[in-house]
C-alpha cells in the first residue's frame, strides 16, 4: 500500500533569521519598494567573460541552464531544444544527444541536469529520463508512468514536477525506480482549479553543502529535500502586497497575484531568487540576494554594481551557478552593445546575430 503525504498551505512565519532551534526556519521580509541595488563586488570577484562561438551548428536561441565541468561549458538552449558543449574558452565542440524518434534520442527537453559528469534530461513527450555522457554518447534511459517536467534523482528514484497529471492531483511527486510508482506526493489540487506549470529551476543543488532545495512558485516558501520528504527551509513575507490567500481560490490566476518565487540558486550561505511584482499594475521581476547569516535581504531590479572590467551590463537574471561561480549573460542584441564588445575583445567580431557572452563571478 502506498502512503501519500500532503503538504498543506503553510502558516506564515515572521522574524528575521533562523535561531538555534533545529525545527525553526529562516524568515525574511521582502518588499519591492525596499530595492537598493546590488553590489556584486561585496560577495564575489569577477572571474572572466567568455564569448560563446557562433557557428551554424551552435547558434543559441535562449539559454535556460549553464553547467561548468573541468574542460567544458554545457549550455541548455530551450528555444532550439538542444544541449551544446563548448570548451572553456567558448569554442563550440559538439551537441549532446540528438532530437529524434530513435531509441537513444529525445523528442523534447523540459529539464536538464548535470550529475556525476553525466547529462540527464527529462523528455515529457516520450515520458523518459535519458542519460548521456559529456561527449554526447547515450548511456541509459528510464521510461516513466507519468509526465515529468522538472526532476531531481536520488539513489532510489526521482523527484518530479508532474503538475497534477496523476491520480491524486499532486504537483510534486516522488516515484521509485523499482516499481515506477508514486511514493510521496505534495501540493495536492482540489479538483476545481489547475495550477499551470511555471518554468523555473524547481530543484536547486547547493554544491557547497550538498543540500537540495525545492521551491513551489505558488507558495512563499523554499524547502529542503530531506530523506525523501520536504522540510520547510526559508519563508518569504511579501508584506501587505501578498496576503496568505488560498492559491486555489477562483481569482488566483488573475494578473494581480504577487510573489511567484522562481530561479532559486544556492551556494553555501549565499541564496538568490527572483519574484514577480505588480507595482502600479505593471509586472516587474525583482531579484533578491540573501546571506543566511544576515537578517536583511538585498532587493534589486536592474541596478547591479559591476567591477570596472565589465564594459556591458549583463542581464540581471542568473542563468547558472556552477562550481562556485555565478553565471550571467550579455546578449549582443543592440548596436551599442555590439560596438562596445568589439572594442573590448581582440580577434572576435560581434554582430546582432552573435551568441551570448557569459560573465562569471567567483563567490566568496
Amino acid at each position: 500500500m502506498k502512503i501519500y503525504f500532503v503538504l498543506p498551505l503553510l502558516v506564515m512565519f515572521y522574524g528575521c533569521v533562523k535561531d538555534n532551534n533545529p525545527h525553526s526556519i529562516y524568515s525574511y521580509t521582502v518588499k519591492a519598494e525596499d530595492e537598493t541595488g546590488f553590489d556584486m563586488t561585496k560577495i564575489s570577484s569577477f572571474t572572466e567573460m567568455i564569448p560563446l562561438e557562433t557557428t551554424s551548428e551552435s547558434l543559441i536561441g535562449k539559454i535556460r541552464k549553464v553547467f561548468l565541468t573541468d574542460s567544458a561549458i554545457i549550455i541548455w538552449d530551450s528555444q532550439t531544444k538542444s544541449i551544446l558543449s563548448f570548451d572553456k574558452t567558448g569554442k563550440y565542440s559538439h551537441r549532446i544527444g540528438n532530437r529524434g524518434s530513435g531509441p537513444k534520442d529525445y523528442l523534447d527537453i523540459s529539464d536538464v541536469l548535470l550529475k556525476e559528469n553525466k547529462i540527464m534530461i527529462s523528455d515529457p513527450a516520450s515520458r523518459q529520463i535519458i542519460e548521456y555522457d559529456l561527449f554526447g554518447n547515450f548511456i541509459s534511459s528510464w521510461r516513466l508512468e507519468y509526465y515529468i517536467y522538472s526532476f531531481y534523482p536520488d539513489e532510489d528514484g526521482f523527484w518530479g514536477i508532474n503538475a497534477q497529471q496523476n491520480e491524486k492531483q499532486y504537483y510534486l511527486i516522488y516515484f521509485n525506480r523499482k516499481d515506477n510508482k508514486i511514493d510521496n506526493g505534495y501540493f495536492q489540487g482540489n479538483g476545481r482549479i489547475y495550477l499551470p506549470y511555471y518554468i523555473t529551476n524547481y530543484f536547486s543543488p547547493n554544491e557547497k553543502t550538498n543540500d537540495v532545495l525545492f521551491h513551489f512558485p505558488y507558495q512563499d516558501m523554499i524547502y529542503k529535500i530531506t530523506d525523501k520528504t520536504l522540510e520547510p527551509f526559508l519563508h518569504i513575507d511579501f508584506g501587505n502586497r501578498k496576503n496568505t490567500r488560498d492559491i486555489y481560490s477562483k481569482d488566483f490566476q488573475s494578473s494581480e497575484y504577487d510573489g511567484k518565487i522562481h530561479n532559486v540558486y544556492a551556494y553555501g550561505d549565499h541564496l538568490f531568487f527572483s519574484f514577480v511584482c505588480f507595482p502600479n499594475g505593471e509586472m516587474k521581476i525583482f531579484h533578491v540576494y540573501i546571506n543566511l547569516n544576515d537578517s536583511v535581504p538585498t532587493i534589486y531590479w536592474i541596478n547591479i554594481k559591476q567591477p570596472s572590467e565589465i564594459v556591458v551590463q549583463p542581464l540581471p537574471e542568473i542563468i547558472g551557478l556552477s562550481r562556485g561561480k555565478l553565471i550571467y549573460q550579455i546578449i549582443p542584441d543592440r548596436e551599442g552593445i555590439v560596438k562596445r564588445l568589439n572594442s573590448t575583445f581582440e580577434n572576435i567580431t560581434f554582430d546582432l546575430e552573435s551568441n551570448p557572452i557569459l560573465v562569471l563571478y567567483t563567490l566568496n
